[in-house]
């Protein structure tokens, strides 16, 4: 039976902690919960799919998600993906040919599944547009999919892509950037952690600045590290998934940057954090086309969801492709990341390219 990653990750440590118990002292045994519950934030696939509850995470989907080696760094983009997609993408192509600020509201697939028609709001919805192809590239995330496609599509989309929809996972993770006026860290300093206590008296504790606010302050127990931008100095950035970075996106960045103050003076006691003048975080969650971050293998679905999500609806009599999907949940091996959405782009391209060539 199909079991979560959490189940398996509490079943091997408590088997460890089994054995070597009788030899440890409480301290020792503490501080190796602590170090379990900092690896289970920090664990790089976590990071990628965007959720920090093991027990919502398949352990039979574990293994099909794909790496890249070490000879593959991180790449950053300066000025972000909109400068790749202008100087690469949009140059390239009739500017005449792009609808911005348009929300596509339907696509349908004609009586004689020869065309596919897109319909569509713009100027605040006050003009309707309807376009006509022969092949329509859908992009849309996992978490929009799941939000509207029984509004979106006509006829409904086939009822197995349906299901798998609903069973994959579709996680967020936000980042969150400081700023400070100068750094108050050692120039040495590239990352801090923080080990949580995982007794009582942890569970217990708050923020003193949420107490007399409708803000709940349990989401900072997810934070687990702060690493120093890699270009800007003054700059601390971490990240928070799961359920707790949706949580945060309805507070306000006031009394965040105060919270975070709060946190990492708890933490670093001799040497006092100033509040950052600034804070910079995205809120993936609350985006109305997006709905989340990234998608993962939940438990109860299968890396043949993701295989499913990316098969095209097609002409019943001459197989044609008439609506193509893409996106980074439609890549069986880098499902969550950029590069997979890219690959899944070209891979639908091709399919329409072989189409006319063939």
């Amino acid at each position: 039976p199909d079991i979560s990653l959490g189940e398996f990750i509490s079943s091997e440590f408590h088997q460890y902690l089994t054995v070597k118990k009788p030899l440890l002292d409480e301290d020792e045994v503490d501080e190796r919960e602590k170090v379990i519950n900092w690896l289970t934030k920090q664990h790089p696939y976590l990071n990628t799919i965007g959720s920090n509850q093991l027990n919502y995470l398949s352990v039979q989907g574990w293994n099909s998600f794909e790496r890249l080696s070490n000879d593959h760094q991180t790449t950053y983009i300066q000025n972000g993906f909109i400068n790749l997609l202008e100087k690469v993408f949009v140059s390239k192509i009739n500017k005449n040919k792009i609808e911005l600020n348009t929300i596509v509201k339907q696509i349908s697939i004609d009586e004689q599944q020869q065309y596919v028609n897109i319909t569509m709001l713009k100027n605040n919805n006050q003009q309707l547009l309807v376009y006509q192809a022969k092949h329509v590239v859908c992009t849309q995330s996992l978490g929009c999919l799941k939000q509207s496609m029984h509004e979106m599509f006509i006829p409904p989309l086939p009822y197995p892509k349906q299901v798998s929809i609903q069973k994959l996972g579709f996680g967020t993770i936000n980042k969150i950037f400081l700023v400070f006026s100068q750094p108050f860290w050692d120039v040495d300093f590239e990352r801090f952690h923080f080990l949580w206590n995982t007794n009582r008296s942890n569970t217990e504790w708050k923020l003193k600045c949420f107490m007399n606010t409708p803000y709940d302050s349990q989401w900072c127990k997810s934070i687990s590290s702060f690493y120093v931008h890699h270009r800007l100095s003054n700059v601390l950035v971490t990240e928070i998934s799961g359920e707790n970075s949706k949580y945060i996106e309805q507070i306000p960045d006031e009394l965040l940057l105060v919270g975070f103050q709060e946190l990492l003076c708890h933490f670093y006691p001799d040497n006092e954090s100033p509040i950052a003048k600034q804070i910079i975080r995205s809120q993936w969650y609350n985006q109305t086309f997006i709905h989340g971050s990234h998608t993962f293998i939940r438990i109860g679905s299968h890396i043949h969801d993701i295989k499913q999500l990316a098969m095209p609806c097609t002409n019943a009599k001459s197989a044609e492709p008439l609506i193509l999907f893409a996106g980074e949940g439609t890549h069986e091996r880098f499902y969550g990341t950029a590069h997979g959405a890219y690959l899944s782009g070209i891979r639908e391209a091709k399919r329409i390219i072989q189409l006319y060539t063939s």
